[in-house]
């Protein structure tokens, strides 16, 4: 867009451009020509039907809204005849003063604007599109219920609240916990995590690290006990160095464009690879030796915790610089494979082979694979022989995405992104109704603003509010760009949140549990 004071073109996304004008052309001008809507609603019929014949999904929802839209069109066209305009100015009622001077009701921009907005064919096309995401079914797809964007594993996503050591040993799933405990200590073995030492060798100014457990049951009901170190009892320069602890994740716009490729593709399929405890194949850098009591549940592994300690021999998780030991390593053994890393995201790789292109994008230790067949299978195998991989087989869900995909028969996709499990979570935990949901996210016209004292949320309400306003902006993301404005508007009262705000909130999440069937659809053609 071209700011004329300035000179200069910014571009923005915030911007749907309908191609028309929305100012009064000015007195003794030129006179334009100008296609009537109704004319351009024609035209793009005909560029509807022939998006069609090319294997374009249609839903009954998207049709019937055009077909209201265009019935809209034609009353607008006809009340805008010469006759219903003068009609309306001479119903305003009209005054006369003792004077004789006629005094009438002041013209509203409001109401000139809504007399002269007309819905053109670009906003038909538009609104049309939106009616569809609601019911837009991919068919022939089989769906695996697994994964934190399918999910399956549960009934309420309140089973998947994260345990600390002493909670998941009191709950009704306590021999598997301990199986998971085992499992974690079968884990650091593998990749000799931990030295036993006896406390009476290590130094007598040496700072004891201490340890907490997340235990979590995943989305498709297997658990997961994972030992963290307390990294803020860390010393920098001792235990780390705080130039050194930084490492980065693809961009979400990257996976996007990464999709649309996908589905530009034919011949190309999309699989998943996951690095098995990732931080524990990384490798301190800087010389670092940390010490660390023996874990909850370990004893009888390590030994007792008056005669031993145990030295890291890697950055488990939890200690600052984990994930920038991980990433380095990763880079160096991809490196090896002819990978180039883009400039533009350092964690997109691609590499070309006898005119093939294949794509991998790394999420920490989830790794997207895009390509022909023959490639991506070849990469499962480098990978697998770079770290201790899992391959988790065909690409359906991503970083807390459910992704679904179908070509149509000239090969090209059509990919549905959304997240069920994130829409489960907004109405199992915030009380969510169903039966009294709005129609829009945000109220018409309400803008948000400070509240006045005796109106503020008190520190539990508050903080549910945050987590709340989290949830949806994560959403917004990656699934549902149609509420962006709703969220932005919330997420700008998270450090004082009110009522009102509490309200508006909870009007967002009420529309998006009511829609939770719409998604992101990438449809290049």
């Amino acid at each position: 867009m071209w700011n004329p004071k300035t000179n200069g073109v910014v571009t923005t996304r915030d911007v749907i451009w309908l191609k028309q004008l929305y100012f009064e052309k000015p007195s003794g001008s030129q006179d334009l020509q100008v296609t009537s809507t109704v004319e351009q609603f024609k035209e793009n019929t005909d560029s509807f039907e022939e998006i069609d014949e090319k294997g374009e999904l249609e839903s009954d929802t998207g049709s019937v809204a055009t077909e209201t839209m265009v019935g809209i069109l034609r009353n607008q066209n006809q009340n805008d005849a010469p006759g219903a305009r003068e009609s309306d100015e001479t119903d305003a009622p009209v005054t006369v003063t003792r004077y004789g001077r006629e005094v009438r009701p002041p013209k509203l921009l409001m109401d000139e604007q809504a007399r002269e907005l007309r819905a053109n064919a670009i906003e038909l096309k538009y609104l049309g599109n939106l009616a569809e995401l609601d019911n837009l079914e991919i068919k022939n797809l089989e769906i695996a219920m697994v994964g934190a964007g399918i999910g399956g594993g549960f009934t309420n996503t309140k089973e998947l609240k994260v345990m600390n050591y002493k909670q998941a040993m009191a709950s009704p799933r306590a021999n598997e916990w301990k199986n998971e405990v085992k499992n974690e200590f079968e884990r650091f073995q593998k990749f000799k995590a931990f030295t036993v030492v006896p406390r009476a060798q290590i130094p007598k100014d040496a700072i004891l690290m201490s340890t907490t457990w997340a235990m979590k049951t995943k989305s498709n009901g297997s658990l997961r006990g994972r030992l963290n170190a307390r990294g803020f009892e860390q010393v920098d320069g001792e235990h780390y160095f705080s130039d050194s602890i930084a490492a980065p994740v693809s961009n979400p716009s990257t996976i996007r464009v990464a999709w649309v490729l996908w589905c530009s593709n034919p011949k190309w399929i999309g699989k998943i690879v996951d690095v098995e405890g990732a931080f524990l194949q990384g490798q301190f850098r800087n010389g670092e030796i940390i010490y660390t009591e023996v874990p909850e549940g370990m004893e009888e592994f390590y030994g007792k915790r008056e005669d031993v300690v145990l030295k890291m021999n890697v950055p488990i998780y939890g200690t600052k610089q984990a994930a920038a030991c991980y990433y380095k390593t990763m880079i160096d053994k991809i490196k090896t494979y002819e990978f180039e890393r883009s400039k533009a995201d350092p964690c997109l790789y691609f590499k070309k082979k006898d005119g093939r292109l294949l794509i991998m994008v790394s999420w920490v230790d989830d790794f997207m694979v895009l390509g022909e067949e023959e490639d991506v299978d070849q990469v499962e195998k480098d990978l697998s022989e770079a770290f201790s991989c899992k391959p988790e087989g065909e690409l359906k869900e991503y970083v807390g995405n459910k992704v679904e995909i179908v070509r149509s028969g000239n090969g090209l996709g059509v990919m549905k992104v959304t997240q069920p499990v994130l829409i489960q979570k907004l109405r199992d935990e915030y009380e969510i109704d169903e039966e009294k949901a709005p129609r829009i996210p945000a109220a018409a016209g309400s803008v948000l603003v400070k509240g006045v004292g005796g109106w503020d949320l008190d520190k539990k309400e508050s903080t549910k509010y945050r987590s709340g306003t989290a949830v949806c902006m994560y959403i917004m993301q990656w699934s549902r760009p149609d509420i962006f404005n709703a969220v932005r508007n919330c997420a700008r009262h998270m450090s004082k949140p009110n009522k009102v705000h509490q309200k508006a909130l909870k009007n967002l999440m009420s529309y998006v549990v009511a829609t939770k069937n719409r998604g992101l659809v990438l449809k290049p053609d």
